[in-house]
């Protein structure tokens, strides 16, 4: 029996490793993944999220709806079907019940965080080939155009880093307003992002964790701060990336893991856990990175982090540690449509 007992172990830890190999396998996974999630979205789940996260029923929604524009294009779903669920998303996004979270009274309203994400999502949707099928393009138009036009109003007077709370300034957020406005931005994009790297102090040259903290770079903010920058101009992001894995990067039996902080620090709910400083986050985070800044599959790092969630992916749903920790379930899709050919 225990023979028999690790032969399945070693089956089951081996097919979860090595699925990001085969696209076979993969589209199955990504296909009962939006299952599940969509699923659980479908009942609410946004509200949990948002319990459990400052940010969580916008997090969960923009991450899982670029994920299904992202995974298009490889005929995962069909073009009609990815509208329902990324229409369905976005109305929570733009929902008074997700917005009433955020402070009306900041400049732009509701913050960095909700109209950077928010906007980025809508703008990702429109330049897809599902938008064609959307049955809320209108509502979706509006809603790009207010939003862009909240973001470029609130830099009118002078170019600045935008709180995403009161006296709360985050550059990945801001990072996201930057990549979210379209080309006809470019010199406000150019002239922000100089303000967001001249306000850092870090050592190094990367871009900070907190505005307030300006020496403190960290794995997880930097893997998400290089991913928003490769999307409105990569030759920065390069720069910033080469840094981050000189500095970051702890290269393990081919694994890239990234470290949290350079020389050590504590867990919190941006990093996730944390052992030996490797940051769950981070690592996680690093893979989308890595696709958009040098189109490189990380596959493997895909495959080991796929295996330790223990997956559940059984009568056309997939989900992870249990159906515990949805976010965990998002962001592994987020990655995993980066390994599609």
């Amino acid at each position: 029996m225990f023979r028999w007992a690790a032969v399945g172990v070693l089956a089951y830890c081996t097919l979860n490793l090595c699925t990001g190999y085969s696209q076979v396998l993969l589209k199955r996974s990504i296909n009962n993944q939006i299952s599940y999630i969509s699923q659980e979205l479908q009942k609410g789940a946004g509200e949990t999220l948002q319990q459990a996260f400052p940010e969580g029923m916008t997090f969960g929604h923009a991450i899982f709806s670029l994920s299904i524009i992202e995974a298009r294009p490889s005929a995962v779903l069909s073009d009609q079907e990815s509208a329902i669920l990324i229409d369905h998303s976005i109305l929570q996004l733009i929902s008074e019940k997700n917005t009433q979270v955020y402070d009306k009274t900041l400049v732009p309203t509701y913050g960095a965080f909700y109209n950077g994400w928010t906007n980025f999502i809508l703008k990702k949707y429109r330049e897809s080939n599902s938008y064609e099928y959307s049955s809320i393009q209108r509502t979706v138009n509006k809603a790009y155009e207010d939003i862009s036009k909240r973001i470029v109003d609130a830099q009118e007077e002078q170019v600045h880093l935008l709180d995403t709370y009161h006296s709360s300034i985050w550059p990945a957020d801001n990072l996201m307003c930057i990549a979210s406005l379209d080309t006809s931005h470019y010199n406000l994009q150019k002239a922000w992002y100089h303000n967001l790297i001249d306000s850092s102090d870090n050592h190094r040259g990367l871009i900070n964790h907190d505005a307030f903290q300006p020496k403190i770079s960290r794995g997880s903010s930097l893997a998400l701060a290089i991913y928003a920058t490769s999307q409105f101009d990569n030759e920065p992001a390069r720069k910033q990336n080469s840094i981050f894995y000189d500095n970051y990067l702890r290269r393990l039996l081919g694994l890239d893991l990234i470290k949290e902080y350079e020389n050590g620090g504590e867990m919190d709910a941006d990093s996730g856990p944390i052992l030996f400083n490797i940051g769950s986050v981070a690592t996680i985070m690093n893979i989308k990175t890595q696709h958009s800044v040098n189109n490189l599959q990380l596959r493997l790092t895909w495959g080991f982090l796929n295996m330790l969630g223990l997956p559940l992916n059984l009568n056309g749903e997939k989900c992870y540690l249990f159906e515990q920790e949805l976010m965990f379930d998002i962001f592994m899709l987020w990655t995993s449509v980066s390994l599609l050919d």
